[in-house]
């Protein structure tokens, strides 16, 4: 129910408006037209006074006066993650405008010049009836049905998350179901490949089987990934799938829904896979499409991932198959380039002539022919915001106002899933039921929710013509909704938006559709309720079910001839001269073994260029006596150049390199590529015009390459290519490794030069995007390989300063955003602190994590090389890492600095205090908050060569858990996990690291993980 405050607010409303009551259930503002007879409060005058406001939630979707919390200006996290998100919303549409790929696709001259977000969205509805010619460039290839439309032994692949039989699936699983079946029945060689987490039964199994369609549930990889972003590990899946040699295919299927098309696509046009196979990508809607269309705003940055993620895979494609015009005109609004050949064909229609014969249902043969027969208004759809059921409500409330008893004897019930509002309110369902209890012209109406019935049970309700089906979206592409009710004889009505216009007959069209506004659907709701027996008339389809099918066939022929006829060959290889920048400092014996391993590199003709940026004196006579003879033989060069830091001495080498250079490799002396990595690479800028190459990589702990390569490594660090929206928050492109053409080396300006902050690769990948270069990814992990240093540039930079390097080609790029874009990141970096505090505890997820995060930290002080025992450590000092400045605040009371602590690790470089032999112990705290059991991981690492180690301890209060250990320099890592331990709020676990006899070299990298047991929630 609505709070008092709220419920004085309306009437404060009311007398201000005079005698036109603001009534909380109308969200559209101003109809076009109004009821049969419109009361005066119904009137278009009114309507246009009417307002009403709206509120954020906590998931940035709009809801009526759903929280009085929000309503008086919410939270400050709240805040942040609406600007962060309006703001970034702004920049993608700014780079939009001024940021165009068409020098990397060849279908991007029919590129639209308009760009409308408001098209194609829950926006399109509330304007006049736009016509689809004001963004009309869709490349339309006609299908010839003709007689010789034979795909027998065409071998096709469709890969999907959701398949139709097994849960969870939705329209989309339905649809490639009955493509699949439609392909078999006309003997095609048809694999699904299944994605998804869901379980195949025995009977689906059987009934496959019987219709000729393998099914094949893929495996997850092998060896853990990351990011374990749901788009990524799935398209990976899916790569690893057609790289085996066995599984061919003349044509695969994706969808455009989490753009699993994206790394198989980057290997067919980086021309070392899918050579002679056509991939057709289906518009199914994307997730931003979706969002947006429930009024949601981007969150995360896996929101924004997965919305490039998809709008590449799209451009990539070789074949777009649009289900409706809709959907693609909607995309080109948006900027989406679609490639040269798009396909607008209906989804395959869905087998059903069994549930027909099964549940078909007729006329009451006594019925009255001057008899209204409408008993009941079934909201037919998914429970979202996105398929209009507060529509609905709206509509029944205006039309209740004007007729009190017209729904006296009509039930009204929602058939469809049950979806969460957002994480505060988890059911829609219950939201509906509150919004008839909260109404006084709703609340006595016969309300049910049908959320259970599967598919044959909703087509067999819905088939009673004495049920008036409602479909009132906001914005949809193909409704398989609709086609249901054409196709069973459902006495419905439908929102007149994106494609469902042109899935009915264009004589039907004014019976069925209405603008979806409360007065257009209360007017329409009238008409059918006082419909009689004599004027009734079904529905029919634009297309016959059998012509789609028959399109669908001649379809698949034609793009296979086609693919046939225009297949280009083997990639051919190239031969550019390739410089190798390779970076070296303090390490010789890793330097000399990478050398060593360059010498069997396939690759021929490159030249090497060693830059030690000043080691210490030890290192470079070891670099004299080890190394030099080896680069000396091999006609390579050693520079040795005053330190300045990696960006500096990667330029020093470009600076030096031949003239006759065309490319530039960037490495580090730890590091290995394979022995085909150049040629493959050299290969990949070739055959896809790219200006920098980079890839997947192994992260391995290892001293030779073939060592790294048995083991088989222990994960693999994959990429999206990515857009400079998501190069803001991450870096999407690329590591370190990487190859740049000189062109595009001279076009950047080379790297910035600032000393000891990192992140010099991220920066240089986004001012390559600033420059409209174009960055290609290798989806494959087998040519580089990084080793997993423990203290390095990586693991000590400070990734405040990282992160805001990364942004200056975007600052500097729109100055006119720059305040508010850094005041925003600011906010949404400390919401996501914040969040990160309310951790769920469960079985399935790290409960707490030694990150920057979550975690409190301190120090004290104590006798230098004695062990460190808990109550002779005070925490004088225990400061708010998420404030900027607690971090550098130590100095003021103990006169040393603050032990940095990085994001991803914990490296003390912990100072001695003079004179009294007093030594820094470094601390970090995590305080539970619930009550269960527990389990500790800690793997702690000293990956430097130098100095004495330092001191570690993990307690559990007072009690130690782990150690004292001595963490000795250059010695594999240490791992320990606990037993089962019980905890309860209030309760420390505290890792401890102090220094021994001397604090040269002392940093440590730690991973200390926290885990559940049990759900404890």
């Amino acid at each position: 129910m609505r709070s008092a405050k709220n419920q004085r607010l309306r009437r404060r409303r009311s007398r201000s408006n005079g005698n036109i009551p603001i009534e909380p259930e109308s969200r559209y503002g101003r109809d076009n037209m109004s009821i049969r007879d419109p009361p005066e409060e119904l009137d278009d005058e009114g309507y246009k006074k009417k307002h009403r406001r709206f509120f954020l939630n906590p998931q940035n979707s709009w809801v009526r006066y759903y929280d009085d919390k929000l309503a008086k200006g919410g939270n400050k996290a709240v805040k942040a993650v609406f600007f962060f998100a309006c703001f970034f919303l702004a920049y993608l549409l700014v780079q939009s405008a001024h940021q165009s790929d068409c020098s990397y696709q060849s279908g991007c001259k029919n590129r639209s010049s308009v760009t409308d977000f408001t098209y194609g969205t829950i926006l399109a509805g509330r304007n006049s009836d736009k016509a689809y010619n004001d963004l009309d460039l869709i490349r339309y290839n006609s299908v010839e049905n003709s007689p010789d439309s034979n795909i027998r032994g065409l071998r096709v692949c469709i890969f999907t998350a959701e398949f139709g039989g097994i849960f969870p699936s939705g329209g989309i699983g339905y649809v490639l179901a009955e493509l699949a079946n439609l392909l078999a029945s006309q003997k095609a060689y048809v694999t699904v490949a299944y994605l998804g987490s869901g379980k195949l039964d025995e009977t689906l199994a059987k009934d496959l089987r019987e219709r000729g369609v393998l099914f094949i549930k893929l495996p997850e990889p092998d060896i853990e990934v990351a990011p374990n972003h749901i788009s990524l590990v799935g398209s990976y899946k899916a790569l690893l799938y057609l790289r085996d040699k066995h599984n061919h295919f003349d044509i695969i299927h994706f969808n455009d829904y989490l753009g699993h098309a994206i790394y198989p696509l980057f290997a067919k046009r980086q021309g070392w896979l899918l050579e002679k196979t056509t991939v057709v990508v289906t518009l199914h809607g994307t997730t931003m499409w979706s969002r947006l269309a429930n009024k949601q705003f981007p969150q995360t940055l896996d929101d924004i991932s997965v919305n490039w993620i998809e709008r590449e895979a799209i451009s990539a494609a070789d074949v777009i198959w649009a289900p409706s015009k809709f959907i693609a005109t909607s995309l080109i609004s948006e900027g989406v380039i679609l490639p040269e050949n798009v396909v607008i064909l209906k989804n395959a229609p869905p087998t059903l002539e069994h549930i027909n014969s099964k549940h078909e249902e007729s006329f009451d043969g006594k019925t009255k022919r001057n008899m209204p027969f409408t008993n009941e208004i079934v909201f037919f759809g998914r429970l979202e915001m996105r398929k209009g059921p507060l529509l609905l409500i709206d509509a029944l409330v205006a039309l209740s106002k004007k007729h009190p008893t017209i729904l006296k004897h009509i039930k009204i019930s929602f058939l469809g899933r049950d979806t969460p509002v957002d994480k505060w309110h988890p059911s829609y369902k219950e939201k509906i039921r509150q919004d008839f209890l909260s109404s006084k012209h709703l609340m006595n109406l016969n309300l049910s929710f049908l959320d259970n019935f599967d598919r044959e049970q909703a087509i067999s309700y819905i088939s009673n013509p004495h049920r008036l089906i409602i479909i009132p979206s906001m914005t949809e592409n193909l409704p398989g909704t609709v086609y249901e009710s054409i196709e069973f004889g459902a006495n419905f009505i439908a929102a007149d938006v994106g494609g469902i216009k042109e899935m009915i007959h264009p004589d039907d069209s004014d019976r069925c559709l209405f603008k979806p506004l409360p007065l257009n659907l209360a007017t329409k709701l009238y008409d059918k309720i006082s419909e009689t027996y004599k004027d009734f008339k079904p529905v029919r389809h634009s297309e016959t079910p059998t012509s789609i099918r028959s399109d669908i066939i001649a379809f698949h022929k034609q793009i296979h001839q086609s693919s046939s006829r225009n297949s280009s060959g083997k990639r051919r290889k190239s031969n550019p001269k390739i410089t190798v920048c390779l970076t070296h400092y303090d390490r010789p014996k890793s330097l000399l073994k990478v050398l060593n391993e360059w010498k069997k590199q396939a690759y021929k003709n490159f030249d090497i260029i060693v830059v030690d940026d000043e080691s210490p004196e030890k290192a470079q006579n070891k670099l004299d006596e080890l190394v030099m003879p080896v680069i000396l033989k091999n006609g390579w060069k050693l520079l040795k150049m005053k330190h300045s830091y990696v960006g500096a001495a990667r330029n020093k080498c470009v600076e030096v390199a031949d003239e006759d250079t065309d490319f530039f490799f960037f490495t580090d002396d730890d590091d290995f590529v394979s022995n085909n990595a150049l040629q493959s690479l050299a290969d990949v800028a070739h055959h896809a015009r790219a200006d920098i190459v980079s890839a997947f990589y192994h992260l391995f702990r290892a001293s030779t390459l073939e060592e790294a390569v048995a083991k088989k490594t222990e994960s693999v660090w994959m990429f999206s290519g990515g857009s400079p929206a998501m190069g803001t928050l991450s870096n999407p492109f690329g590591g370190t490794l990487m190859l740049v053409s000189v062109t595009a080396f001279q076009k950047i300006g080379g790297f910035s030069e600032f000393d000891t902050v990192g992140c010099e690769d991220w920066e240089f990948y986004m001012r390559a995007k600033a420059e409209g270069l174009r960055i290609e990814v290798v989806p494959n992990p087998d040519l580089l390989y990084i080793q997993k240093k423990e203290v390095s540039m990586s693991t000590t930079m400070d990734m405040k300063l990282c992160s805001y390097r990364a942004l200056t080609p975007a600052l500097s790029q729109y100055p006119h955003l720059a305040d508010s874009f850094l005041m925003l990141r600011g906010m949404a970096d400390t919401n996501a602190e914040e969040e990160h505090e309310e951790v769920r505890w469960s079985s399935t997820n790290h409960i707490g994590q030694q990150t920057s995060s979550g975690w409190e930290y301190g120090y004290c002080m104590h006798d230098l090389g004695k062990n460190v025992e808990f109550p002779n450590c005070h925490f004088q000092y225990l400061p708010d890492f998420k404030k900027d400045l607690s971090r550098y605040d130590m100095s003021s009371l103990t006169g040393t600095s603050w032990p940095f602590v990085g994001s991803s690790g914990m490296h003390p470089s912990i100072s001695i205090l003079g004179d009294n032999q007093k030594s820094i112990t470094v601390l970090r705290r995590f305080t539970s908050n619930i009550v269960g059991d527990m389990r500790v991981h800690l793997s702690m690492h000293h990956g430097m060569s130098c100095g004495d180690g330092v001191l570690a301890q993990l307690y559990f209060g007072s009690t130690i858990l782990w150690g004292p250990t001595h963490i000795l320099p250059d010695s594999d890592p240490v791992e320990w996990a606990s037993s089962k331990f019980k905890i309860q709020p209030g309760d420390n676990i505290l890792l401890m690291i102090s220094p021994l006899t001397n604090d040269d070299c002392d940093s440590v990298v730690v991973q200390l993980d926290l885990l559940a047991q049990e759900e404890l929630f």
